[in-house]
């Protein structure tokens, strides 16, 4: 009432100075910037910082709407197998040696290695804030690693004519099971497709695989 009998109206002139519905498209590279350096960050956090690059109060809730303008959503993040510097490295390595093979090379290669089945999660949901294309960067992904929490392996080997052998293990994997189930399983198949014995074999650097062992004789 006080309102409309000083003002004329029912609601006070300062009523629209509060805080930005939206963000200038100035704003972009910021965001990308502060989102880019912390892709675990939430829109709260990122709401703190650009107050302090924008000199102003932005609300987290502007923040929410205003990300996806940008092409940035918050997803849940990937799980993949955890990669150190190192073994990067070392495939890269191994992809510029052997890239100039042709596929009647790739036709004498027995492909072997295992997996291993979570049948309890292990951990909760990681969501990230990225763009569609930032999808398989490093910092949006869960790393995982094998035989963590209770879990099933599977073994298996494939060659270019045929699948080979499927062995389930329900316990974790030693490099004496390794070795007796490359014995007993892959390298009869092995020899029977493979008769001149022209085949390489080819696993990982896991370390089961690249491991001394007393049955192996060099």
């Amino acid at each position: 009432m006080a309102a409309y009998i000083n003002h004329g109206r029912t609601s006070l002139a300062t009523r629209n100075s509060g805080r930005k519905a939206e963000l200038s498209p100035r704003v972009s590279p910021i965001l990308n910037t502060i989102v880019s350096k912390n892709h675990r960050t939430t829109a709260a956090k990122v709401k703190e910082e650009l107050s302090i690059h924008l000199e102003e109060f932005v609300s987290t809730k502007t923040v929410r709407q205003e990300l996806p303008k940008y092409n940035i959503h918050s997803r849940d993040a990937i799980a993949n197998s955890l990669i150190t510097k190192n073994n990067a490295k070392r495939r890269k390595r191994w992809s510029d040696d052997y890239k100039t093979r042709t596929s009647d090379d790739w036709k004498y290669i027995t492909w072997s290695d295992e997996s291993s089945f979570m049948l309890l999660p292990t951990s909760g949901r990681v969501c990230v804030c990225r763009t569609p294309k930032e999808v398989y960067n490093p910092e949006c992904l869960v790393p995982t690693v094998k035989y963590g929490g209770r879990s099933v392996t599977i073994l298996a080997a494939i060659f270019w004519y045929s699948a080979g052998p499927v062995i389930t293990l329900h316990s974790r994997i030693t490099v004496s099971d390794y070795v007796d189930i490359q014995g007993s399983h892959v390298h009869p198949m092995v020899q029977m497709l493979f008769p001149d014995n022209n085949s390489v074999f080819q696993g990982d650097i896991s370390p089961i695989h690249t491991a001394r062992s007393p049955h192996v004789v060099s």
